[in-house]
Order: structure tokens, then sequence, then C-alpha cells
């Protein structure tokens, strides 16, 4: 992964803000180290890595009208319901991301 998008609008960071522990709106451009993972995987005889932007969405199994249109004209890489929130709480605590979306194909 290189980036995401919060396609579900929703964050863990809601309620009282500790600023102790971070800021309340944390940026996130630049956290994904994707060179980190792509090194790994790539070594992985039945992997291949491809970098990419993935949709945060509520119900990955079910896409929203809405959803599954971004996804399509925006062609993200691929959709996650739990990421998005770890992403957030991670850049919110000062941490960066190494992350890997494991999509499977049908042949």
């Amino acid at each position: 992964m290189t980036d995401h998008v919060n396609l579900a609008w929703r964050s863990p960071l809601t309620g009282r803000n500790d600023d102790r522990l971070g800021p309340r709106f944390p940026v996130v451009a630049g956290m994904y180290e994707p060179e980190l993972v792509s090194s790994r995987i790539g070594s992985e005889a039945l992997l291949s890595a491809e970098q990419g932007v993935v949709a945060g969405v509520r119900d990955d199994r079910r896409l929203l009208a809405f959803e599954s249109r971004m996804v399509r004209e925006q062609a993200l890489a691929a959709v996650s319901s739990e990421l998005v929130p770890v992403a957030l709480l991670a850049a919110h605590l000062g941490f960066r991301l190494a992350a890997a979306v494991v999509v499977a194909r049908e042949e």
C-alpha cells in the first residue's frame, strides 16, 4: 500500500482528545512504507507485490453503490473495512505503517 482513501468517513479519533498522545487530526500523507513490504513479499515464490491505494469501506463484503463507483472511477487497488481506522490511530500516535492487502485471484 502507498496510501488509503477513507470512503467510510469514520474515524477512531472521536470523543475527547489527549494531546499528549497526538493531534486530533493527524497528517497521514507519507505515512506508509511500501518499499518495506515489497522487499519482503518480492522474495516469496507464490506472491507478487503491486503498490496501490486502498479504499477504506464500511463492509468489504458488501460495498455501497457510492463505494463501488469510487473504487472503479479512481482505480483503487483494493478495499478494506479494517485498515483505515488502524492507520488513523497509528498516525495519531506518530507511527508509520508498512501494510499489505492480500487479494486472492481466481484462475
